[in-house]
């Protein structure tokens, strides 16, 4: 069985001023042109009922900077930065110290930059790619498989698949990153992400503006529970985003050892 070779997939942008103005930034940059290359976490592909499978990628969470300077790089006030797209349409989702943080984007004519972007890639960065790499891996068909893949030290991928409410089906795929094994009472447990979760695609003008950040964590084929990242309260007047919210689904799930390197 064929899986995605994680560390050497990436998706890829072009920053240049010269060619295409961002509208996603905001510092001012001190630079024309910045080439950026983001490991995945997921792979989500999703398929609407009688239409067009979409492959959408997350890429690995990064922190707001300034590029090419001699001090100061990380922004204030900072954010943790993701990015979700698919060759046509992107999704950047900022999280801040609480929900309420307001920044302005580059160029201040733009305005207030929101916590959640989401458009046309060809109106975001003058190029854009997503390179997917895979491999040979062996399906792990028994408990006793995933324990000796794991004490082995093999990298694990995971598949999950689901129906959402609304009629779409999701083909998720994933690194596992954290995994729990028992040999006496033969267990293993996932607990790993993030992830991309859709939620009620057919309620948003695109697509890709559904899916919510979670962790997920399974030790069963055919059913698993994530962690959401939802608004949480920590006051009367200060909301946060954090993973809080659990949610129990009927799926399938696979897991994939690659080969030990």
């Amino acid at each position: 069985m064929h899986a995605c070779d994680f560390p050497h997939s990436y998706l890829t942008f072009l920053l240049d001023s010269q060619v295409q103005p961002a509208i996603t930034q905001s510092s001012k940059p001190n630079h024309t042109s910045n080439h950026v290359r983001i490991l995945l976490d997921c792979i989500c592909e999703l398929t609407p009922e009688g239409g067009e499978t979409v492959q959408y990628v997350l890429g690995a969470s990064c922190k707001t900077e300034r590029v090419n300077v001699a001090e100061g790089i990380w922004l204030q006030p900072n954010a943790d930065f993701c990015l979700t797209a698919s060759r046509e349409h992107f999704l950047v989702i900022k999280t801040y110290d609480h929900s309420g943080r307001k920044k302005m984007s580059y160029p201040p004519s733009l305005g207030e930059q929101p916590h959640r972007q989401s458009g046309l890639t060809k109106d975001a960065w003058a190029k854009f790619g997503i390179e997917v790499k895979r491999t040979e891996g062996q399906q792990l068909e028994t408990v006793q498989e995933v324990i000796d893949a794991t004490l082995a030290g093999r990298p694990l991928v995971a598949v999950t698949e689901l129906d959402t409410d609304d009629g779409y089906h999701a083909r998720l795929e994933y690194p596992v990153k954290t995994m729990n094994v028992g040999q006496r009472e033969m267990f293993y447990q996932t607990d790993t992400g993030p992830i991309l979760f859709p939620r009620k695609p057919s309620g948003h003008k695109l697509a890709i503006e559904s899916f919510e950040l979670a962790y997920i964590a399974a030790n069963s084929p055919d059913w698993a529970e994530l962690i959401l990242r939802s608004p949480s309260a920590v006051s009367s007047d200060i909301t946060v985003q954090h993973y809080c919210e659990p949610l129990r689904i009927d799926c399938k799930n696979k897991l994939v050892a690659l080969p030990a390197e």
